[in-house]
């Protein structure tokens, strides 16, 4: 039987802040310049506390004033930036993620992750990123998976896929709830970019990829046991 791995990528595998900071800032500051505008510029704080939120969240959480033409100049802008950063480098995973997809693979654990960010995000992340890219069989955006709802994304791909899912990971409390209503263990990242009040229904708690994968070591021994 096929076993699965589900993670969220935001907080959960990719260092976000490492390049997307300063990708929303320098394009809050352009557009300011480029349209007259007089966008407010957030705090990193507040920047890096809206990683992992569904799109409609996250522009309208973040720009002040927010309008429909504002948050589509700023993400056009932004998505350039990030990608121009992506390509020299600046992002980075998480330490110790590489060594917890090796290991999954290894055991033939095959792996998705399932994010609220876009299509477009997602690839230039997986063209960049070859890390990431070598361990995860599947990438779901579900703003584009027949969904905006990252539940029913998950949904979809649990009911797509014949195996056993082990585990959904991730930061967001949108994570714990999907894994939930899929029925699987959730596993919440301590080390992301959620409160630890989204995490209080997690199974498990993780306070780096390190002790995730000891966590995830300790799910595959018990089905061994149980055989």
């Amino acid at each position: 039987m096929n076993k699965f791995l589900i993670f969220d990528l935001d907080g959960t595998l990719l260092d976000t802040a490492s390049f997307a900071v300063t990708a929303l800032r320098d394009a809050i500051d352009i557009i300011n310049k480029e349209k007259q505008y007089s966008i407010l510029l957030p705090s990193d704080e507040v920047i890096c506390s809206s990683f992992g939120l569904p799109i409609s969240d996250y522009y309208r959480s973040l720009l002040t004033p927010w309008t429909m033409p504002i948050e589509v100049a700023v993400h056009q802008k932004a998505m350039q930036l990030q990608y121009e950063m992506l390509k020299a480098g600046k992002a980075r995973i998480y330490d110790g993620v590489e060594s917890l997809l090796r290991f999954l693979k290894q055991e033939g654990i095959r792996m998705a992750i399932v994010s609220c960010a876009s299509l477009e995000y997602l690839n230039a992340v997986r063209s960049c990123l070859s890390s990431l890219e070598r361990y995860i069989d599947t990438w779901i955006s579900a703003p584009e998976h027949n969904s905006c709802n990252k539940i029913d994304a998950m949904r979809q791909f649990a009911t797509s896929k014949r195996g056993r899912i082990l585990a959904v990971a991730g930061d967001r409390s949108i994570d714990m709830d999907s894994a939930h209503q899929i029925g699987v263990l959730a596993i919440g990242c301590l080390y992301g970019y959620g409160s630890i009040d989204e995490l209080i229904f997690a199974d498990y708690l993780a306070t780096s990829p390190l002790q995730m994968k000891e966590i995830i070591f300790g799910l595959i021994k018990n089905i061994g046991d149980t055989r």
